[in-house]
């Protein structure tokens, strides 16, 4: 039964993979860098491609959010790729997409405009429609996972996410069994 949860969230190990420029706009317009404005720090990024992701997406972000909580160092971002939306409908999109975020979390909305391939790179994209969970330290993807929540997936996330907020630099390596 565990080993089923395992695979339906697909946990990942990804040490070391070191993040290209990755360009992103808040949905408060500021213009970012994700490897040099978040990669050096604590980040967890819910990245959702289609929106047929949002469910998934959505449900990360609320339970990340109260384990983010209790630990000082990490912040959350849900990322957006909508780099492959059309120019003419991307203004149409982001308007949706603002108006159904809280004004509270639009400076930790990413939108990813550009370079929606990196993305993929840097989330291992498999399935355009799953929800994918990257976790960020000393500027490269220490952890990574996809599909919807799973109580393995989320305690091998958190305890990744406390591991790198106490300083262990041996704990990049995630396994959700």
């Amino acid at each position: 039964m565990i080993a089923s949860l395992a695979l339906a969230f697909l946990v990942q190990a990804a040490a070391g993979a070191v993040l290209p420029a990755t360009p992103v706009q808040t949905l408060l317009g500021q213009k970012l860098d994700v490897s040099r404005d978040l990669a050096p720090h604590l980040a967890v990024l819910v990245v959702g491609f289609t929106k047929a992701s949002r469910d998934q997406t959505q449900e990360w972000s609320r339970r990340v959010e109260a384990e983010v909580g209790r630990i000082p160092a990490a912040q959350l971002y849900q990322v957006a790729v909508i780099a492959d939306v059309p120019r003419l409908l991307r203004g149409m999109v982001i308007d949706r997409i603002r108006a159904s975020i809280p004004k509270a979390m639009h400076s930790h909305f990413l939108l990813v405009l550009d370079r929606g391939d990196a993305w993929k790179d840097i989330a291992s994209f498999r399935d355009k429609d799953s929800a994918y969970v990257v976790v960020l330290s000393r500027g490269s993807v220490a952890w990574r996972g996809q599909g919807p929540p799973t109580e393995v997936g989320l305690q091998a996330l958190v305890r990744t996410l406390q591991s790198l907020a106490a300083g262990d630099a041996g704990s990049n390596v995630a396994s959700g069994e």
